[in-house]
């Protein structure tokens, strides 16, 4: 497993930008990542380094889009685990928002350039206010409310960060917490829409779209934990590959098998994890059946054929480290519970003997 790279081996957390008071930064991370779930955080120290949130323009949900040059984004997965932030979490010292006209210039500037960087991106957006005590926050409600209005977001996104109390701050932890946990969920959520949107519009005409449109939905599921629809989603992405076109058997380029294949391992590697760790083993082994079934016979020219079975090979190990590792995190023998499963599916399958209910089998040479 240790040839994937991390964004293929692990379930995605929700990313949270941090920026301006860096000194804060690292200590909320800790109790972000110590939360149900987990979140992650990138840390930038100032406004001016929030264009890095920034991504390129959108298109309407009917705009026409031209041919892709392949079915799924180099790099999309990854940058949306540790730059593509759902929530930016901006932090001011009280005496800036609450202080003189000159402060409060400063403020402004600093929400208009991250306002600017991510335009047009849904992130969420929360102030969090740092102060040594727990003042309340609406002893200028004039000025609150002009904080709101400039940030345009609603009032339970201006939140206190009180850090001269130990018990304060702790709330003011969960507190944060709790609320940036909800708005990325609600960031996933209608990012996902908005690609069934896409797919429901059907503004193109190439199958390579499909793919990558239900694999993009798949991935936000995993964001919000809803591990239901994203073995939908990646189940229905991995169908759709076979819709894409390849040429004949005798015609076919190494290059457009080897990209067809290594899309087809990303999808049905994604897919049998979540399958075998929400204890669906039989479903798993069923879908390790039907990968090979339709793969293994795209051998493709002759000069290609040791990359094809060195790929068909390592269908084989990977399904079986993670039917062990499945095993491990269940505390069960081999011979009982999950092998089982396997042992009947493929029993019922195939006609199976003793010696393929062990994850062995799958390390056969």
């Amino acid at each position: 497993m240790e040839e994937y790279p991390e964004e293929f081996r692990t379930p995605p957390l929700p990313l949270v930008a941090f920026i301006g008071l860096p000194e804060f930064h690292l200590q909320v991370t800790h109790y972000l990542r110590a939360e149900q779930p987990p979140l992650a955080t990138v840390s930038i120290p100032d406004a001016i380094g929030a264009a890095s949130l920034a991504g390129k323009e959108r298109r309407p949900p009917d705009a026409k889009l031209p041919s892709p040059l392949g079915v799924l984004k180099a790099g999309w997965l990854a940058k949306h685990r540790q730059k593509a932030a759902s929530v930016a979490v901006a932090f001011f010292p009280r005496e800036k928002i609450f202080g003189d006209p000159n402060q409060w210039l400063s403020v402004c500037t600093q929400i208009d350039a991250i306002k600017a960087a991510i335009r047009g991106r849904n992130i969420k957006v929360v102030v969090a206010i740092a102060q040594a005590n727990a003042a309340p926050l609406d002893a200028s409600e004039e000025r609150l409310q002009a904080l709101r209005k400039r940030v345009e977001t609603e009032a339970r996104c201006c939140v206190p960060f009180v850090t001269g109390d130990v018990a304060q701050l702790r709330t003011s932890l969960a507190n944060l917490a709790k609320l940036v946990g909800e708005l990325a969920a609600t960031f996933y959520r209608e990012e996902g829409r908005r690609i069934k949107t896409r797919v429901e519009k059907k503004a193109y005409s190439s199958p390579e779209f499909s793919v990558r449109y239900n694999f993009k939905i798949a991935v936000y599921a995993e964001f919000r934990r809803d591990w239901v629809a994203a073995v939908k989603y990646y189940n229905a992405a991995y169908t759709l590959l076979h819709e894409v076109p390849t040429p004949p058997q005798e015609l076919q380029p190494v290059q457009r098998l080897v990209e067809a294949k290594s899309v087809a391992e990303i999808l049905h590697l994604k897919l049998v994890t979540l399958l075998l760790h929400s204890g669906n083993t039989l479903e798993a082994v069923t879908q390790l059946r039907r990968h090979l079934a339709w793969y293994r016979a795209r051998e493709g020219p002759p000069e290609g054929a040791f990359l094809h079975w060195a790929w068909v090979s390592k269908q084989y190990k990977v399904f079986g480290e993670l039917l062990q590792s499945r095993l491990a995190v269940a505390g069960e023998k081999p011979t009982g519970g999950v092998v089982a499963a396997v042992t009947a599916a493929v029993t019922a399958s195939a006609g199976g003997g003793e010696r393929e209910q062990q994850p062995a089998f799958y390390f056969q040479l």
